[in-house]
């Protein structure tokens, strides 16, 4: 298991939505093999960068990407990497990209640029929220053909502006992220120490189950509301929730964010839920 620290789990969860926590390839790709990989893969995400040390925003950009990209493993977006050197000599890479320095991070929707998160980013967690805000964008699509209208038949009306996220589902939201982040939590307690990871296990199956139809509605609901509005209020919603989680875990508990949670870190966090209030954070 890699060392990863209580900041880092909750990372990986809230780029991917899951609690898969083992390490997801970066494919290397030469630049002309760019093009056939982003027509195979429907949601891509390449890294430009340079091995050339003169390139000193390059240095150390290939392992925060390498962070990011494990957040996502099992998930249907990829993540690949093209390298070059000396780095200012630009290849070709058999299609069009809207970059002009590197380190670049470009999303890839069906084979079309949809957004980049360019730059040399502080930390995995900078890179991975922006790489999560352009994965949740619609890819861009041609625009259909209007067709001539028929005499004496009213044009269509435009179709109602999608209603904001009640507080009742926003809720469901933030209780089903504080789920997802309880039981990575538990994931992680349990492969490194067994033991004690039973503890928590039994504190969080006493937690969810009055709370499982909740959850339930929960991921109906996203499974509904998928407009890129939505994606957009869910997303921050989630993140919040992921903030309040980790003030819990540090102020309220004790356990650093930074380091490698102890066996005696996973014992607090099972005490710390039985405790823990009902309601998701920031309500």
């Amino acid at each position: 298991m890699p060392n990863f620290s209580l900041k880092s789990i909750l990372l990986g969860l809230s780029i991917a939505g899951s609690t898969v926590l083992m390490a997801a390839p970066v494919t290397e790709l030469k630049p002309a093999d760019l093009a056939a990989f982003v027509a195979k893969h429907p949601q891509a995400v390449i890294q430009f960068t340079s091995a050339d040390s003169a390139c000193g925003f390059c240095v150390g950009a290939d392992k925060t990407f390498d962070q990011v990209a494990a957040a996502y493993d099992g998930s249907s977006i990829v993540f690949a990497r093209v390298q070059w050197s000396p780095w200012q000599k630009f290849p070709e890479f058999g299609l069009a990209i809207r970059s002009y320095g590197i380190p670049a991070h470009v999303v890839f929707k069906n084979g079309n640029e949809i957004g980049n998160a360019n730059g040399q980013h502080k930390s995995a967690q900078e890179l991975g929220e922006k790489i999560k805000r352009l994965t949740s964008q619609p890819a861009a699509q041609a625009a259909a053909p209007v067709p001539t209208p028929v005499p004496s038949v009213p044009a269509p009306q435009a179709a109602p502006a999608p209603k904001a996220l009640s507080a009742a589902e926003q809720a469901l939201i933030k209780l089903q992220a504080r789920a997802q982040i309880l039981s990575a939590l538990g994931a992680y307690c349990r492969v490194e120490f067994p033991a004690t990871g039973q503890a928590y296990q039994d504190a969080l199956v006493a937690w969810m189950g009055p709370r499982r139809a909740a959850l339930g509605d929960a991921d109906r609901l996203k499974r509904r509301r998928v407009s890129a509005n939505d994606d957009g209020a869910i997303v921050a919603l989630e993140f919040g929730e992921r903030s309040g989680m980790e003030v819990w875990q540090t102020q309220q508990l004790g356990i650093s964010s930074n380091e490698r949670p102890s066996a005696a870190d996973c014992m607090k966090l099972a005490q710390g839920i039985r405790g823990l209030s009902p309601e998701p954070a920031h309500q």
